[in-house]
């Protein structure tokens, strides 16, 4: 009997800002690329994209009686680098870090389709890949555009409109902005900018003992113009944008307008 072949799609990535992805040693050791972390950021698209119980059956759920296997796997190819490099952990406040891997490292990450995955099961799986590699980053930080990927093979959207409706498209609701023009500020600086926020809960979240993520994400992203900084607000599963989601975008962002490195940061609505 002949074994049936797997489909699989790889996805090559770029890293457009320094990656603080922990391996072994934690942060204290060197960085590096690994599958889980990636898959985590897969699930979280693929929630917003669709629903919690979407997302469990196609990546897998240990909870409770309903537990089941994934329905697609995840691999990185090649061999991997790991970066003892330091790079900032607050780009705005100091220069001592931690270790990261550095901005411009590609990686291939391999999404196969496993012998019990449906066809809707491969096209969500498809979707919340290249909705992540648009608008998402990954490792510590990322919420303030650390660990931007971006895809580095195959077609990308050549202008904030056209990342805007292709994220549309893949079925993303929450509300976009897009730091016009691109090419003003290189990647570096745009995410030292988006680093420095201030401490209001509502928008930022908070670090402290009452722990709240951010809401509002800033994530680095690439056109033929240069590098542009995209703002998006995250929601329940899903609830879509909404013009809740809409206004908490809004007021952040003018929260942050008077401060100095914030001031020279234009937003295209989308």
């Amino acid at each position: 009997m002949i074994p049936m072949k797997l489909h699989a799609i790889d996805y090559p990535f770029v890293l457009l800002t320094p990656c603080f992805s922990g391996g072994a040693g934690g942060k204290d050791g060197p960085s590096a690329m690994r599958v889980p972390a990636i898959r985590g950021q897969l699930r979280e698209w693929h929630r917003m994209l669709f629903n919690n119980a979407n997302a469990n059956e196609v990546w897998g759920s240990a909870a409770g009686s309903d537990g089941s296997s994934s329905r697609v796997a995840l691999s990185l190819l090649g061999s991997p680098p790991s970066s003892d490099r330091r790079a900032p952990v607050l780009p705005h406040k100091y220069q001592s870090g931690r270790a990261a891997l550095t901005e411009g490292t590609c990686f291939v990450v391999r999404l196969q389709r496993l012998v019990h995955c449906r066809d809707d099961d491969w096209k969500h799986a498809g979707r919340a890949m290249r909705t992540w590699l648009l608008a998402g980053c990954l490792g510590y930080r990322a919420n303030r555009a650390a660990g931007s990927v971006w895809p580095a093979d195959g077609p990308t959207p050549d202008d904030p409109g056209a990342l805007a409706s292709e994220l549309r498209t893949l079925g993303l609701r929450l509300p976009l902005r897009i730091s016009d023009p691109p090419g003003q500020f290189n990647a570096l600086k745009l995410r030292e900018t988006a680093s420095d926020t201030v401490s209001i809960p509502r928008f930022f979240g908070d670090a402290g003992n009452t722990r709240k993520p951010s809401p509002i994400r800033f994530k680095v992203v690439s056109f033929r113009g240069g590098a542009s900084l995209l703002a998006t607000v995250v929601t329940p599963p899903a609830g879509g944008g909404g013009p809740l989601a809409e206004q908490v975008l809004e007021d952040g962002l003018a929260v942050l307008s008077p401060k100095p490195c914030w001031s020279g940061i234009h937003w295209l609505p989308l």
